[in-house]
């Protein structure tokens, strides 16, 4: 209605023209800043004890020091939770991004690399 599209026109299109998310990024977007949160313990004590930082090394590639461990899952429904598909998605944010230590800075830099965000974790979701 507010583009005077037509009834079954793709929205996705209109949404990127008019800087709108769609609600797989705006899922995508609140996640990120969730588990920001609960690992900078700005939200509540027992969100803290959902995520943890890996501990060790697991290879010779992985330079990141601050990514999540993804827990193993059997079931497909907690494996599309957010403590799994959040933490893969986590973990491809720019350490830059992730090791900010304000909330309203984690906020702003994650909108400014928005489309590169979504478009590493678009197979993800």
């Amino acid at each position: 209605m507010v583009s005077f599209s037509g009834f079954e026109a793709n929205s996705n299109p209109t949404f990127k023209r008019m800087g709108i998310m769609t609600l797989k990024e705006r899922l995508l977007f609140n996640s990120l800043i969730y588990i920001y949160k609960a690992l900078n313990s700005l939200s509540s004590f027992n969100s803290k004890n959902y995520f943890k930082v890996k501990s060790h090394r697991s290879g010779t590639r992985d330079s990141n020091h601050m990514n999540l461990e993804i827990p193993f899952t059997r079931l497909t429904v907690f494996t599309n939770s957010v403590f799994v598909k959040g933490c893969k998605m986590y973990n491809t944010i720019d350490v830059k991004i992730r090791s900010v230590d304000k909330l309203s800075k984690f906020v702003f830099n994650l909108r400014q690399n928005l489309t590169d965000i979504f478009r590493l974790c678009k197979p993800m979701f």
